[in-house]
């Protein structure tokens, strides 16, 4: 992001991240990576042709300069190059979609009006007007002060930054700049050629805008395609995390463990790329070490919001709010110096998690989106299809597999008193990170637990999905996942009304609309994901070896909030959670199973973002980027969507059809338990007294015969098969014993 925070920038240089900050800019981005094409140097407004005249370096010797080569698109590393089966992999994983993902852009659409909305009710209550909850948010009290920090208000005379001076906000188009957080990673090619930003008058060399409208599928789009002069520019933004951009990249930005000091990767993709193609022909090769490394991952997965420091109650010191932490989460275990990220996601498959996302989701959704690359001026035809179908199959299937190796789990335990039987189910993490990473909104991770009798009927479920694919919670369910809550906004309100009122009623009891009702519940502060600021809850299991001090202390908070959560000890990869249920008097065998399952994104996650996302598109008079519509644009692969307004519609779209985003199946286990007659005769709910509770289960069995639903065993005192009156009898000699 090219308009970040100096406090923060002078915070990374105090802290020992530099030698010194003699070339310190009013925004970190002018700092931690290769900048886009234009820009001239941290002093660029004084001194434009900063670069043309050599390496502009920052306190690290790292060169900020842009790109002088650009990057051909992956086809042509393909077809030209000859590594197809290289490409075939690649294509249809996530990070090659990262720019194709419609959640991305429906999350990033959201965010940018929360940005706004935030910007212009801080303005609202008077530029120069103290705010403390602005104080505790940004380091700054005023409107104006965050508005200067941000360079986003009209340059004028006399000086808008001094207290009393007129100041005008710039056009609400060019006000969101923490957007450009999730394109840099998102479309790394695009953001290093400035079209993730708009020109401004503080940064005239940008030519993007904040709602990835400006990105190019290929040269000359969204016109007819050319020849790309790859003197001057790259040949496509869209293709996500390309060949060129890892290939290329030889270092990154590195910022000061607040636990010991050690130096990692800032992330907040603060990446350095060579300036110049460093391949002799068509085929990309590693190219620096640091690509074979996990540090070059936390380029990227490791995500600090650059505004809002956290809320969070567990963090040791101030700090920018910790979006995610999945390096971080490696980085303080047993894994760091033994096993690489690499290792387990292995290079141009890269294995994630998604998984109806990828197939039918974006197959339905780009359809052929290689075609333009088949046809002049490209012909790339060598290894090359117009469609990804069978590549986003494979790579889900990939997925899947890797999700079925990330976890175990057990039933270790089980016991039976007074008619209630109580197991213990142990899930254990295998991966290097807290299971489940990364981005968490939405995404969730439980144990479906039932109880069945011999004739497989059900005497207990815990975890079950609805026919909706509503998660049916209960207090006994475990669910892995943070919660993450936007606090302090109590003073922002736009026409009367806090930015966070958006919703009245419960989304887990059906009564959730859309309409503000004068109140910011707990789920209005849900989900806002760059106004998020509070983790009330984080229960994910860490990895094997973790260090739970340098987790607090970097960011990687471990929160146990709900009654079952478990406040994992140094070191411990596993969490045993109880169940204890009333059988109902049934004895025999109880049939136990425990499923492991991991949904992306939850129903009311994508009923958020389906109803939030106000943004159209480009086709229906917004700025949101336009959907593919082949019916619009030949050049796009698919029509499917072509009456799709918002990227909201289509991701719930997408979710519906694919079973309510159907969840993974991680692990199971299932143990048979064998529960005794009572020992004191009559007692069939194992309270050990005979009294009207057991009545109520005798009548409920009787009548019934082995094989047919509800006969109870126990209750068949003469052993025939059949509950009877005779059976009765003997049941009321028991109850009328003195």
């Amino acid at each position: 992001m090219k308009k970040q925070l100096f406090e923060f920038l002078m915070v990374l240089c105090a802290s020992g991240a530099f030698a010194t900050a003699s070339q310190a800019a009013p925004h970190i981005s002018d700092f931690d990576s290769t900048q886009p094409r234009g820009f001239g140097g941290p002093l660029d407004l004084v001194n434009p042709d900063a670069c043309a005249n050599g390496p502009v370096l920052n306190a690290a010797g790292q060169d900020l300069c842009p790109m002088i080569d650009g990057m051909p698109a992956p086809q042509f590393h393909a077809s030209v190059g000859g590594q197809q089966e290289e490409f075939n992999d690649w294509k249809g994983m996530t990070m090659a979609n990262a720019a194709r993902d419609p959640s991305v852009f429906a999350t990033m659409n959201v965010a940018n009006q929360d940005f706004i909305n935030l910007v212009n009710a801080a303005a609202g209550q008077g530029f120069d007007i103290f705010n403390a909850d602005l104080q505790a948010l940004v380091g700054v009290g005023t409107a104006r002060e965050l508005a200067c920090f941000l360079k986003i208000y009209e340059p004028a005379t006399p000086d808008p930054c001094v207290p009393g001076n007129p100041i005008t906000l710039l056009p609400e188009e060019e006000i969101p700049v923490t957007a450009d957080i999730c394109l840099r990673c998102h479309v790394p090619t695009g953001w290093m050629e400035g079209r993730s930003e708009p020109a401004s008058p503080h940064f005239p060399y940008l030519r993007g805008q904040f709602w990835g409208g400006k990105f190019t599928e290929y040269p000359g789009w969204p016109g007819a395609p050319r020849s790309a002069d790859l003197t001057s520019e790259s040949e496509t933004d869209m293709e996500g995390v390309q060949c060129g951009f890892c290939h290329r990249t030889n270092d990154n930005f590195k910022s000061p463990s607040n636990y010991d000091g050690s130096i990692k990767p800032n992330g907040n993709s603060g990446y350095f790329v060579s300036q110049y193609d460093p391949f002799e022909g068509a085929e990309a090769d590693v190219a620096f070490d640091i690509q074979e490394k996990a540090e070059f991952c936390g380029s990227c997965h490791e995500v600090t919001n650059p505004l809002i420091y956290t809320q969070t109650p567990a963090s040791p010191t101030p700090m920018l709010h910790p979006l995610e932490r999945t390096f971080t989460e490696w980085y303080w275990s047993s894994y760091r110096g033994t096993v690489n990220c690499q290792e387990c996601h292995e290079p141009m498959k890269f294995e994630g998690a998604q998984t109806w996302l990828l197939y039918p989701g974006l197959d339905r959704l780009w359809g052929a989106v290689d075609k333009v690359w088949l046809e002049p001026p490209f012909d790339y035809t060598s290894g090359v299809t117009a469609d990804r179908t069978d590549a986003f199959m494979n790579a889900r299937l990939r997925n899947e597999d890797l999700m079925r190796d990330a976890a175990d789990i057990q039933i270790v335990s089980s016991s039976w008193a007074n008619g209630f039987l109580t197991v213990e189910v142990k899930v254990t993490n295998n991966t290097g990170h807290k299971l489940p990473t990364g981005f968490a909104e939405g995404r969730q991770m439980w144990i479906h637990l039932t109880a069945r009798d011999d004739n497989g009927n059900i005497l207990y479920e815990d975890g079950a999905l609805s026919p909706a694919g509503a998660l049916l919670r209960t207090p006994e369910t475990k669910v892995y996942e943070s919660v993450v809550l936007a606090e302090r906004y109590d003073s922002f309100e736009l026409n009367g009304t806090n930015i966070l009122d958006n919703t009245t009623g419960d989304p887990h009891d059906g009564t959730l609309v859309y309409t503000p009702d004068g109140t910011v519940s707990h789920f209005d502060k849900e989900f806002h994901f760059i106004l998020m600021n509070n983790i009330e809850k984080d229960n994910r299991i860490p990895p094997a070896g973790y260090n739970k001090a340098a987790y607090m202390a970097d960011g990687a908070f471990i929160i146990p909030h709900d009654a079952k959560d478990t406040d994992y000890a140094d070191g411990q990869n596993w969490d045993i959670t109880p169940y204890t249920f009333n059988l109902g008097g049934y004895t025999g065998e109880v049939h136990v199973t425990a499923e492991l399952k991991y949904q992306t994104f939850s129903d009311i996650y994508v009923e958020f973002l389906h109803n939030m996302d106000r943004e159209p598109t480009e086709d229906f008079g917004g700025r949101a980027r336009s959907i593919p519509c082949s019916d619009r644009r030949p050049t796009d692969g698919s029509n499917e969507f072509c009456a799709s307004q918002t990227w909201g519609d289509v991701l719930a779209d997408i979710w519906t059809a694919a079973d309510h985003g159907k969840p993974v199946l991680m692990a199971s286990a299932s143990a048979q338990i064998g529960v005794m007659v009572p020992d004191v005769p009559g007692d069939l709910t194992g309270d050990s007294v005979v009294d009207g509770d057991d009545y109520t289960v005798f009548i409920a069995t009787f009548a019934r015969c082995d094989g047919q639903a509800g006969y109870n065993g126990a209750a068949d005192y003469d052993s025939d098969g059949c509950v009877t009156f005779v059976d009765y009898q003997i049941w009321y000699s028991y109850y009328s014993a003195p």
